[in-house]
Parts: structure tokens; sequence; C-alpha cells
């Protein structure tokens, strides 16, 4: 799984069902300045500008305990410490059986969407781009 997210041009990652991030891919490495070994677990919240952090893991927490779709919006800081707007897009991964067995995380840039009009008509596109990345990895692994 490694090389089919290091083809994907956004910042992404796979979580263990539990929401702990176990492979990353280049795009992030190169982005957030973090080595993977820094990345993994919950050592990748570093890069989560300190004041979105409780928000963004408590709406984690609740997209992990739903098990369905989940977009959340922070501030990600950039190798040189500089923050950008970021949309976290988590996507469950099913087994064979339709249990959940990891999480697709997809990260995008731009303004942050509770702050700009037309968020309601962007958010089906990038689910869509979330699914069709989660499809293609767990059609890949």
């Amino acid at each position: 799984m490694p090389r089919i997210l290091d083809g994907i041009a956004h910042l992404s990652f796979v979580c263990g069902f539990g929401g702990r991030v176990e492979i990353v891919n280049l795009t992030w490495l190169n982005y957030t300045g973090l080595t993977a070994l820094q990345s993994y677990g919950e050592g990748w919240h570093c890069a989560i500008q300190s004041d979105d952090l409780a928000r963004f893991e408590d709406r984690w927490n609740e997209g992990i305990v739903a098990g369905e779709p989940i977009e959340i919006e922070a501030r990600l800081r950039r190798y040189d410490g500089v923050f950008a707007a970021a949309t976290f897009n988590l996507m469950p991964l099913h087994d064979g059986s339709g249990n959940i067995k990891q999480w697709l995380v997809s990260t995008t840039f731009g303004a942050i969407s509770s702050l700009v009009e037309g968020v309601e008509e962007r958010r089906p596109a990038r689910r869509a781009t979330a699914r069709a990345l989660a499809s293609a990895v767990t059609d890949h692994h």
C-alpha cells in the first residue's frame, strides 16, 4: 500500500481501525518535514496548529466512532513552519466482510470552508475524491 499512496498527489496516510497512523506517503513527508517515524501513531498531531488541535481531535474521534466518512478542517504546518488551511478527508477502508479495518486520510488545501461561501457545493466533490482514493487503495491491497 505505501507505493499506491506515494502515487497520490494529496498528502495522504492510512490509519488503523482506532485512528493511529500506520503509513504516510512521500507527499506528506515532504510537505510537513516530519519523518515517517515522527508521523506514526499520533506523532503527526504536532503538524496541526495548536489552536485547532482540540477541535480537530474531537471531530477525528467522532468520525472514528461513527464509522462514516468525515471532513475535518484545520491549519497544517509546512516544513518551514508556515501554516495553511487544510481539509482532512477520512474514508473508512473495509475488509471482505464489510468491517472497517483501516482509514484512508487525504488532505487538500484551500480556504477553510466555514469562512467561505459555497461550502455545500464543494463537499460532494471532496467526498467523491476521497471515495475514489479509498476504492483505489482497497482494490490494490
